[in-house]
């Protein structure tokens, strides 16, 4: 197959104004057309300083895989007609900015049309992978973070904080999706960065996530009949870190409390791993 794009953006930024636009043209011998066209445009506005609004519009393009074409076994039947899917994102939101804090939260939309998955009716054993005929993700990202340096904090260095929901306007319900529609429903990021003692720092990272849809459960090497939903997991990290003049040592745990969780297609999440290493730096030469 051919795939040949050109794209042309331009920028302009009058006052507290700014903005972007381009457009892609896109060949792609396997598509319907010849000829398909994406555009783009980006607008931005200061409020005050410290504040900032912006707004975006694309229409994006992804192609079907080799995976997704071609590739066959006794569960998995690939599909050589797949088109390309498209889609359309809006998206919009606020930007708050400082020395020290920084801060964001927006709102977005993706209307899809012919998406990718691979799906499987209930009851039956084998994936094929279709065009799915149009899926509409909607969702908001909020995230705030401060750098405590500024403000001489012997303990603390930084800390943040993110939140997402993301949500679908389709269902797997009556099939079963392995991919489009089991998105991360919510998911909660916390970091923070402090002093330990002397040359020592540490960083701890606790997530929430929240999967939608489910997956196909083994017992004894055979499926359990039915969809299985996901659970919900906290998953806990944390980086121990010393520096000694050109010697760096870290010891690092994921998932600390080793959970035990399943994720997109089907795989079993490895619980708990630790691990020590350290950095030399050599001296450089001029």
């Amino acid at each position: 197959r051919v795939n040949t794009a050109v794209m042309a953006e331009e920028s302009w930024s009058a006052g507290r104004w700014d903005l972007t636009a381009g457009l892609l043209v896109n060949y792609f011998s396997g598509g319907r057309g010849l000829l398909s066209l994406y555009p783009g445009a980006d607008a931005g506005f200061k409020i005050t300083e410290h504040l900032r609004w912006y707004a975006s519009f694309n229409r994006t393009l992804r192609h079907p895989t080799f995976t997704d074409l071609y590739y066959n076994d006794a569960v998995s039947i690939g599909n050589p007609d797949l088109l390309p899917e498209k889609a359309v994102v809006l998206e919009t939101g606020l930007k708050y900015y400082t020395g020290s804090l920084k801060a964001e939260m927006n709102l977005f939309s993706r209307r899809g049309s012919d998406m990718i998955d691979w799906v499987r009716a209930e009851g039956d054993d084998k994936w094929e992978a279709v065009n799915y005929t149009s899926v509409t993700l909607t969702g908001t990202e909020i995230m705030i973070s401060y750098d405590f340096r500024g403000n001489a904090s012997r303990f603390l260095t930084s800390a943040s904080a993110g939140y997402s929901y993301l949500c679908a306007d389709k269902s797997s319900e009556g099939f079963q999706s392995k991919y489009l529609l089991d998105i991360l429903r919510n998911k909660l990021d916390i970091r923070i960065i402090h002093h330990v003692a002397g040359p020592l720092s540490a960083s701890w990272n606790l997530s929430w996530q929240d999967r939608n849809g489910g997956f196909v459960k083994y017992e004894n090497g055979l499926p359990v009949p039915g969809e299985a939903p996901f659970d919900d997991v906290w998953l806990l990290d944390a980086m121990v870190t010393g520096k000694f003049r050109s010697l760096t040592l870290f010891a690092e745990g994921t998932k600390i409390t080793n959970s035990q969780y399943y994720d997109l297609g089907n795989v079993l999440r490895p619980g708990r791993w630790v691990r020590a290493g350290l950095t030399l730096t050599l001296p450089g030469r001029k």
